[in-house]
Order: structure tokens, then sequence, then C-alpha cells
């Protein structure tokens, strides 16, 4: 029998624009969540503490939205991806600066994204990143896993899967299973994981897709074209 290896600790949800230092590979999965997240928290600064001059609030936005591109761009996401995230960032910027939307539109944008099942689904791929890619893992048990978060991108997609639908899963990397998932608040997982939570939060999920009939064929999720279709419904016309 293998040792159990030494434990993944989770990625981080938000990125911490005063590191300048590159990120590593290994962060990949976590900087697509932390590229988005950080959109949000571009339209937060932006609708709630840079209003006091005109001249202000552009550098101010500028230099967030500059932060977050940056990470993106570091990112290991499909160059597509990347390009279309980091248009809906200058999109949402400027149509901020040039006050084609106003604060109340921004929370609209932020709200969007949040409940976006967007966020759950790069938590769950970045959780599971280190696991599933490590070196002398069973090629079919790689497979199996990532069909699985495959299913589950799908589900959340498309509406069959929702939030307190994977409050179960959630509950095994949880640092307190009892707490209930909040509608855009990223669960807090465990300071470490073992391989044996990661064979049971992987374990769960794949119940949970067999259980809503999630379709077992490959899925991808385009990232780009979700974060441009929240921008779109949620001020629509307005960008």
């Amino acid at each position: 029998m293998s040792q159990d290896p030494k434990p993944y600790p989770p990625p981080k949800p938000y990125p911490d624009p005063s590191k300048t230092s590159p990120p590593s590979r290994s962060m990949a999965p976590c900087l697509i969540g932390c590229g988005v997240t950080g959109l949000a928290m571009l339209l937060i600064c932006g609708g709630t503490v840079w209003y006091v001059t005109t001249n202000l609030k552009n550098i101010a936005t500028n230099l967030v939205a500059s932060t977050v591109k940056q990470s993106i761009d570091a990112s290991e996401m499909r160059a597509e991806d990347k390009q279309e995230l980091n248009a809906q960032i200058d999109r949402v910027a400027e149509g901020f600066k040039k006050n084609k939307i106003n604060g109340e539109e921004l929370g609209q944008v932020m709200e969007g994204l949040t409940k976006s099942p967007l966020f759950v689904v790069l938590i769950v791929y970045g959780v599971t990143h280190e696991y599933i890619n490590r070196p002398g893992l069973d090629p079919a048990e790689k497979a199996e896993a990532e069909r699985t978060l495959q299913r589950i991108a799908r589900g959340t997609a498309e509406g069959t899967i929702e939030g307190e639908d994977l409050e179960k899963p959630f509950s095994t990397i949880s640092q307190d299973p009892n707490q209930p998932m909040q509608p855009g608040q990223p669960p807090q997982t465990k300071q470490q994981l073992s391989d044996g939570d990661l064979k049971k939060f992987l374990a769960d999920l794949k119940t949970l897709a067999d259980e809503k009939e999630i379709p077992d064929e490959p899925y991808e999720l385009n990232v780009g074209k979700e974060v441009k279709r929240i921008v779109d419904e949620a001020v629509p016309g307005k960008l």
C-alpha cells in the first residue's frame, strides 16, 4: 500500500494585489477564480471608495484593473478565456469611468458575478487540481475525477445543480461542516486536505452528478463567455 502523500493546502479564493512576485504554476486554477473574483473586487472598490473626484476614480480604477489582468495573464487559462475576461474587465472599468454605469449598476454586476455557478466550479477545480495532477496517480482514477468535475461544471452552469446541492460534498473539506453555504460567499476549506478528504469529496461529487442525471460525457465551461453573459444581463445595453 502506498504511503499517504503530504496533504495539499486549499487555494486562496481571493488575489492579493500587494504581492508583485509572479504566481506559481501550482496556483493556476486558483488564479482563474482570483481573476473572476478580482473583477468583483474592482466593482466593489469603484462603487464604494473611489468617488471623491473623477481623476482619482480613473487612476484607482486603472490600477486595480491592471492588477487583476496581470493575475489572469499569469494563469494557465485558455488564451481565449484570458482575452475575454480582460475585455470584460476593461469594459466594466471604462463604463464606470465614463459614467455609463453608476454605483448601483456596479452592484448589480457584482451580485451577478458572486451568484454565478462559475464561482463554485472554480473553487472545486482549484481544490482538486494538485491531487488530480500529481505524478503517479492512476490514469483511470484521474480520468474519472476529471469527468466528475466536468459533470459538476455542467450541472451548475445549466442550473441542474444548485448551491444547496453542494453542501454535502463540501462538508467533507470545510472548516465547519455544519455551516451552510451562503450565496456569493466561497466555502472556507480546511487548512490542510488529506488524500482521504479529496477522495471522499470527489466521490460525493460523483454521487451528486449521478443523482442529478448529468450526462457522463466531456464538457468544458467557457469562463469568458459566462462572465460576459453576467455583465450583459446585469446592465443590458449600458456597456
